[in-house]
């Protein structure tokens, strides 16, 4: 009988690896994986966060009049990093210009400002998406509480609808 290499088995013949050696340890929580030290060999090992490629969580806040000078609340219930916040106006902004910030306890995240006016592209039609990317102040833990804050005195737009999508990176 010949002697096959594991790479060139059929997929159908191929089997989970029958033996890793554990030293000793508990394989409780741990993963099999390639060896990072011998090529061809598995073992046992805890993740770490860099192993992981999947950690965003997306939140979506319900939809909300814009109109009104309110502070939206969303309770944190894990550890993490603001990424992203877009912002999609449902209903075209008709006048003025419709500011928001995001905090994370009463602390304003950097670059969360989010600005909605009547220019094509930029609020003014519904569908039109605002982004910003946070750079600082952007962390935050279970149980803070983050807020979208109306900035902007003197919005004019009756029932302008905005719904935010909010990317977080667990940590």
């Amino acid at each position: 009988m010949a002697i096959l290499q594991h790479t060139t088995l059929p997929h159908a013949s191929v089997h989970e690896p029958r033996w890793i050696g554990l030293n000793g340890t508990s394989a409780s929580g741990k993963v099999i994986t390639n060896s990072s030290s011998a090529t061809g060999i598995s073992e046992y090992r805890n993740l770490a966060q860099a192993d992981l490629t999947d950690l965003e969580v997306l939140w979506q806040i319900q939809e909300f009049d814009g109109t009104v000078a309110q502070t939206h609340y969303i309770p944190a219930t894990f550890a993490g990093d603001i990424t992203q916040i877009d912002g999609i106006v449902n209903t075209a902004v008709a006048g003025g210009t419709n500011t928001y910030e995001m905090t994370i306890d009463a602390v304003t995240v950097t670059g969360s400002s989010h600005s909605f006016t009547v220019t094509p592209g930029s609020g003014g039609t519904a569908g039109d998406i605002i982004t910003a990317s946070p750079s600082a102040l952007n962390s935050f833990s279970p149980g803070s509480i983050i807020t979208m804050v109306n900035t902007a005195a003197g919005n004019t737009d009756v029932a302008l609808d905005i719904r935010w999508v909010i990317t977080c990176k667990r940590t």
